[in-house]
């Protein structure tokens, strides 16, 4: 296997725009509304807050995940181990188990079989795989954490904009279809029957208490998020890459790009997003990804680094176990 060995660092920084409100939820104290994830900072002429920020990890595990995809797509997507699908996936896991572990010369074969595991890292056996990717948080650009900008940002009209008045709280809907006339032919007799009939459940005194018949499926729950329109700071870094890294990693990017979602609720719409890394990479879901060269290819090698090792590959992935 011969690839070059030149190594190159980068650091792309850049402005998202929500096109949609976003959700990232944070510890919730239990009921039906939940709060934005929130951090506690400190800030000039506001002293202690606490602000909601993305997790960078929110967008590294989404990369990951894209990224990991489409390598599979192109192996022809073949059937995993739990450990190879969990390590690709999330990381993998540690385990204490004697005898599990790579050698060093294991670990350098997977990382240059495998040119994302250089790029994200994880951990097989009894050994952890540095990853060379490091994912700044998403800061809202607002009056709040203004200090924590670049200065060319600093001066944005957003940031004349208290980051509270650009949380909101969305309230969704399940319905019980099954009380549905239109839908009950496709019930049995008995289900039908058991929707109809009230359940009985005895108070304290003795007294019989007729509740709604069924199992109830219908509920309403509330989630804190950040209006469209919001602008977030971020920034990724790429230490000692390979091109053979480097393009696996903007794969990753690129197919990300074709559903741009931060955070959570994206089946509801919530965490579309647009994103512009300066003197880069420009992504919108209305438009083509569109990059300016800085000295690495978006190009084919990656590809063809897959197709030619595609063997090698599955059989390094069966190893991990």
């Amino acid at each position: 296997m011969s690839q070059t060995r030149e190594i190159t660092s980068f650091r792309f920084e850049g402005l998202a725009r929500a096109l949609s409100a976003v959700s990232h939820l944070g510890d919730s104290a239990g009921g039906t509304t939940s709060v934005f994830r929130r951090e506690k900072v400190y800030s000039k002429g506001w002293g202690v807050i606490e602000v909601p920020i993305i997790s960078g990890n929110a967008f590294r595990g989404q990369l990951r995940d894209t990224g990991m995809r489409y390598m599979l797509r192109e192996l022809g997507d073949p059937v995993l181990s739990p450990a190879a699908f969990h390590f690709l996936t999330s990381g993998g896991a540690l385990s204490k188990e004697a005898g599990r572990g790579l050698d060093i010369g294991q670990a350098r074969r997977l990382r240059e079989l495998i040119p994302l595991v250089g790029v994200f890292g994880g951990a097989c056996g009894r050994q952890i795989l540095e990853g060379k990717l490091q994912v700044g948080k998403w800061y809202p650009v607002c009056q709040e954490l203004v200090d924590f900008l670049p200065s060319h940002y600093s001066k944005l009209p957003e940031a004349e904009t208290s980051i509270y008045d650009m949380t909101d709280v969305h309230s969704f809907t399940r319905t019980d279809d099954a009380k549905g006339e239109r839908w009950q032919k496709y019930l049995s007799q008995e289900q039908r029957g058991s929707l109809e009939v009230p359940k009985v459940k005895r108070a304290k005194d003795g007294t019989e208490i007729a509740e709604k018949p069924g199992t109830a499926q219908q509920m309403r729950y509330s989630q804190e998020v950040l209006i469209a329109g919001t602008t977030f700071y971020c920034w990724i870094s790429l230490q000692d890459v390979t091109p053979l890294e480097f393009e696996a990693f903007a794969s990753a990017l690129v197919e990300w790009s074709k559903t741009p979602f931060i955070g959570g609720q994206s089946r509801h719409g919530c965490g579309e997003v647009e994103l512009q890394f300066e003197n880069w990479m420009s992504i919108s879901p209305h438009t083509h990804v569109n990059a300016q060269d800085v000295g690495m290819p978006l190009g084919q090698t990656y590809n063809e680094h897959l197709r030619e090792q595609k063997k090698a590959i599955l059989e390094v992935l069966q190893e991990i176990s």
